[in-house]
């Protein structure tokens, strides 16, 4: 492939006869900066929609629930940048889970998010980082894309098509749902971009391209190595085939440019991970096992996921709903695949119409081949696993591998088959205006007739209208999750760097709430629980869960009541003098500074009896009771 293969789809003005032309006429003759800016303003608005009634940085919501990741990500973007101005390592820390810590770089911190965003975080808190940042991921990744199928077809139509089918396709809008890390994608377009100038295109300076590549994938590698290390497989891959097809066109000069970019790129890639990667496999408390196990993990697509809508999608059967919610393991949010019928149609269309098309052939062999990685070690047909083994089976198998989730790679296969449809419009759109002027060509090309045009015109508002998600998005308010005291000048009562024991605190689920308090006071203190991965008890095991410190007696009383529910069993652990003097040594071990219980939790009383038969009396203040040095109370 060589730089003509895209540059050959020249703009041709199109004869005014109607009004839809004449708006497209007036699209295409702006220039891409300018457009630019248009298309930004487009997608902010749309983007709005998203969160609704939440505004973008509200402080006060939090999206789909105040739990799980939404907290957890909240947390990172926040601690990150406090962690670097307070001298702490950003890779590691003991704020949560105390005593044991929590190595960072195997959880998904997203620092550079974090760092670039501190001064929101400093402000508002990095709740309202993280709402922001899951407003602007549509726009961005929108933008992203539209600026360089712009650079590639020259034509503004086709451009802002691609930027709304990725920006908000069903990939970014399920991980809409609490995934920042791998919602926010505006950078693997540009990767792909840079490598398409320093492979095809090769002008300018090569060092320059190279040293703007490297700080792509650096960038991309603070945010998500998922999605870094899937967009580099891919490309690798795409790199091979264009090679093997043009290997005539693989000169001296052509080599040389490539190694003078890559080179300086990947000097800068490994000073500038080198560390973050070697923490993350031979630091303390490292994650040597894959936190999500992509051998027989259920986060696959399904083999009919690209025309099969879930309930995330607007304007689709319930029926065909009801069976694309069974994909991917009932997981809505990892079931990015829908493309739906029209834009497939299209992508066939296209791929046929232009079969000889070098840029169209590799784009559609890409697009296939992310589809494939995507549904997974083993074929899964309508919900019903076959056994069939496909490459991911292979893949999979390798350490870098093994933490990709198959299903992720939809991000991949809408890239392509959006840029194989958008390039395709681009030379119908081309053909049709020749019709039109009836110029004479040297090798007259099939002329696309009025039926055509309008035919293609349909299938790209069908497309669109498939693919709109179902917004708003939930949010719910995170109000009642952070006591009142939180807020008071008490909380600074708590000895800045001390360790906490907070009620609620050994089961996930719950102990989340605390890493909210934590955000409210700074990090002034330090939490015994938390939801991170870290190792599991087992070799090759991982646990989203701390462990329970001993005295164990301790952590079962207080996860009892935690997690009581109505389908509870067993007899409820008594306040006996044998936890009660457990107690005090679970305080005395780990040197805790304060008891904090917050009275709003379910069977909180429990807790409280523990407690006050250990330390006496607390104090009930803004809606928590408090013991401040817990030891020198000790009865």
């Amino acid at each position: 492939m060589n730089r003509g293969d895209v540059n050959e789809i020249p703009v041709q003005p199109v004869t005014a006869g109607s009004a839809w032309r004449v708006a497209v006429c007036r699209i295409e003759a702006m220039s891409l900066r300018r457009f630019l800016l248009w298309a930004a303003g487009l997608f902010l608005l749309l983007s709005l929609f998203a969160y609704l009634p939440m505004w973008p940085g509200d402080p006060h919501l939090m999206v789909n629930c105040v739990c799980g990741d939404s907290v957890q990500q909240s947390w990172y973007l926040g601690y990150v940048p406090w962690a670097i101005v307070h001298g702490h390592n950003p890779f590691f820390t003991t704020y949560v889970d105390y005593p044991r810590g929590v190595n960072l770089v195997s959880n998904t911190t997203m620092p550079l998010l974090g760092v670039i965003f501190s001064p929101i975080s400093a402000l508002f808190g990095s709740v309202s980082t993280y709402n922001l940042l899951m407003w602007l991921a549509y726009p961005v990744s929108a933008i992203s894309m539209t600026y360089v199928v712009g650079k590639w077809s020259r034509s503004n139509a086709a451009s802002l098509l691609a930027g709304l089918v990725y920006g908000f396709s069903p990939y970014v809008a399920h991980q809409g749902y609490g995934h920042l890390n791998l919602s926010f994608v505006p950078l693997p377009p540009l990767i792909l971009y840079v490598l398409y100038r320093i492979f095809v295109v090769q002008s300018g300076n090569s060092r320059r391209w190279g040293l703007g590549l490297g700080l792509l994938v650096v960038g991309q590698f603070y945010i998500s190595a998922e999605v870094v290390v899937s967009t580099l497989l891919v490309s690798v891959v795409g790199l091979i085939i264009a090679s093997l097809a043009r290997r005539s066109e693989l000169t001296t000069d052509r080599v040389r440019f490539v190694t003078g970019a890559l080179v300086p790129g990947v000097l800068v890639v490994l000073l500038l991970t080198a560390y973050p990667v070697a923490f993350q496999f031979f630091g303390p408390d490292a994650v040597k096992a894959p936190a999500q196990a992509s051998i027989g993990n259920p986060y696959r697509a399904d083999f009919f996921g690209s025309l099969v809508p879930t309930s995330f999608e607007q304007f689709a059967p319930v029926s065909a709903q009801a069976l694309g919610n069974k994909f991917t393991g009932g997981a809505l949010v990892e079931n990015g695949s829908y493309l739906g019928i029209p834009l497939f149609i299209l992508f066939a269309l296209t791929l046929f119409r232009f079969r000889r098309h070098g840029w169209m052939l590799l784009c559609g062999a890409l697009a296939t081949f992310s589809w494939v990685l995507s549904l997974g070690p083993k074929l899964v047909v309508a919900g019903h696993a076959t056994g069939i083994v496909l490459p991911f089976d292979f893949l999979g198998q390798f350490k870098v591998m093994n933490d990709l989730l198959p299903a992720r790679f939809s991000l991949m296969e809408t890239f392509f088959v959006v840029v194989t449809v958008a390039m395709g419009l681009t030379l119908w759109r081309q053909e049709f205006a020749t019709a039109l002027r009836k110029e004479p060509r040297r090798r007259p090309l099939r002329y696309v007739g009025r039926p055509t045009a309008v035919g293609l015109s349909l299938g790209v508002v069908a497309s669109l209208i498939a693919l709109v998600p179902n917004w708003p998005i939930p949010v719910v308010s995170n109000s009642n999750s952070v006591p009142p005291f939180f807020s008071t000048s008490s909380a600074n009562a708590i000895p800045s760097g001390s360790n906490v024991l907070t009620y609620p605190y050994v089961y996930p689920n719950f102990s989340e709430n605390a890493l909210l308090w934590q955000i409210s006071t700074n990090w002034r203190w330090k939490v015994m629980g938390g939801y991170f991965e870290i190792p599991g008890p087992y070799p090759d095991s991982v646990v989203a869960t701390p462990w329970p410190t001993p005295p164990l007696d301790v952590a079962d009383y207080l996860e009892y009541w935690e997690t009581l529910s109505s389908s509870s069993s067993g007899a409820a652990p008594a306040v006996t003098a044998t936890l009660i003097s457990d107690t005090k040594v679970f305080v005395n071990r780990y040197q805790i500074s304060t008891i904090v219980v917050d009275l709003a939790t379910a069977h909180a009383t429990a807790a409280v009896r523990l407690f006050s038969a250990a330390f006496g009396r607390a104090t009930s203040e803004a809606g928590v009771d408090v013991w401040f040095s817990p030891a020198s109370l000790a009865k």
